[in-house]
């Protein structure tokens, strides 16, 4: 790797890793009640989470809606702030909200706290993740026309597919939030 490039991915590293911290102590000066009281971390919800039925055809509607609402805030946002500086500042906000979370999860509910996120985020986030990060390399590698004068078909294919690609990768979360996830977490809290 280029001396150039290692250190672009260094700094980026760091502006993420301070926004995970930055997320931790926002999360420490908030008010703690809010975590207890109204959040979805608290013993009362996740008690009743356990004890009921999911209807994953109604919440996969749910989710559909709510991601695409996410999708599209993306693409208007890609569309406004051009190349490596969208996925940095993607990166960094995932990194924020993910030390908010952890704060909050061990709030409420100690160290098991910690796993309990990470078993709600399993595996909807690896197609999540892996739909942002290739829709951030795709804004990182700039625009280029479609119809050029050689290899116009060859060059709108290759441009649709990175488009497409995250849209599936989207579509793959969705039916893993809505069909798996329930499952597996639901499992999982019965062991808590």
């Amino acid at each position: 790797m280029p001396s150039g490039m290692e250190g672009c991915v260094r700094k980026n590293g760091w502006l993420v890793l301070a926004s995970f911290l930055g997320g931790i102590l926002l999360a420490n000066l908030s008010k703690k009640e809010l975590f207890t009281t109204y959040g979805i971390l608290n013993t009362y919800f996740l008690n009743q989470y356990s004890q009921h039925t999911i209807n994953c055809d109604s919440l996969f509607c749910h989710v559909f809606l709510e991601r695409m609402k996410a999708v599209c805030l993306l693409a208007v946002c890609g569309r406004l702030i051009r190349g490596p500086l969208f996925a940095v500042l993607v990166s960094c906000l995932c990194g924020a909200t993910f030390g908010y979370l952890m704060v909050v999860a061990i709030v409420n509910l100690g160290i098991s706290g910690i796993a309990v996120i990470l078993c709600g985020m399993f595996p909807q986030w690896l197609f999540y993740l892996a739909a942002l990060a290739g829709f951030a390399m795709w804004q990182a590698g700039g625009r280029y026309p479609v119809w050029k004068r050689s290899g116009a078909v060859k060059m709108f294919t290759a441009r649709t597919g990175m488009l497409l690609l995250p849209l599936l990768l989207v579509l793959l979360g969705i039916l893993a939030e809505s069909y798996v996830n329930p499952v597996f977490f639901g499992n999982m809290l019965r062991f808590l």
